[in-house]
């Protein structure tokens, strides 16, 4: 399509925005591309049916199978410790389904959807799978900071655009535990003597190397939003190991 198709589907949909931000029982909406998230205290048959009108207006339509509503609460329950989940815009987000203080926000969790996880873990360890063919550490390290770094994807005169793993979960919650179950993961295979990888890895890697690649961290590198310096050239062989993935 044309290089201005994106612009010019904006500036179609900004109509869009404006009337479903307007509607009387809608606090909060926002919207990426095709993606919508909406809050109220209406009923949500009211609230779908007024959104479905003005999107059938525009010509548009819902995909049903992405669509999902969950309701939470705002009595006080100080003992329920009950929570309810979604995902959005690959966040996982786990929230309180009842208020325990009317004077303090509901807790919310925030963390890497599932899907997301998977990926990244997958990434992992094809990483260490790779290795073990080609030997090659120093593509290893690369690509292990890669996963659990952060690095420039272009640079603009007067801002830059970033990407990593602060830069593209940059509202994670340390509480969600999502850098925490990445780390792991990571260390599991890191150290792992056992099963078909872990033997293989036991021939490869000395424990003086072992302790260089454990310095990498999910955690750190988005706490402390650790930066490393890949060239255009090197993006392409990091991702070679990684050519399996659909999307």
């Amino acid at each position: 399509g044309l290089s201005v198709s994106a612009t010019l589907n904006e500036l179609f949909l900004r109509d869009l925005d404006r009337k479903i931000k307007n509607l009387p029982h809608v606090y909060y909406y926002a919207r990426y591309v095709d993606d919508m998230i909406i809050f109220s205290c209406h009923d949500k048959s009211e609230v779908r049916r007024d959104v479905f009108e003005i999107i059938t207006d525009f010509g548009l339509e819902l995909n049903q199978h992405k669509e999902d509503s969950i309701e939470c609460y705002s009595s006080i329950k100080k003992h329920d410790d009950k929570f309810i989940s979604f995902e959005f815009l690959g966040y996982y987000l786990h929230s309180q389904l009842y208020l325990k203080d009317s004077k303090k926000w509901r807790n919310v969790k925030v963390g890497i959807a599932e899907k997301k996880i998977k990926k990244i873990k997958s990434r992992i360890a094809h990483t260490f799978i790779d290795f073990i063919k080609n030997n090659q550490l120093n593509l290893l390290e690369k690509r292990l900071k890669f996963l659990c770094g952060n690095y420039l994807l272009i640079k603009g005169e007067e801002s830059h655009l970033l990407g990593g793993i602060y830069y593209n979960y940059s509202h994670l919650t340390d509480d969600a535990g999502s850098l925490q179950e990445l780390d792991h993961f990571f260390h599991k295979i890191l150290f792992s003597r056992q099963g078909s990888l872990g033997n293989k890895l036991n021939l490869k890697l000395n424990n003086s190397q072992r302790k260089k690649l454990v310095r990498l961290s999910f955690q750190n590198g988005f706490k402390e939003r650790w930066s490393h310096n890949i060239q255009p050239s090197e993006m392409r062989l990091i991702h070679r190991c990684w050519i399996y993935e659909k999307n």
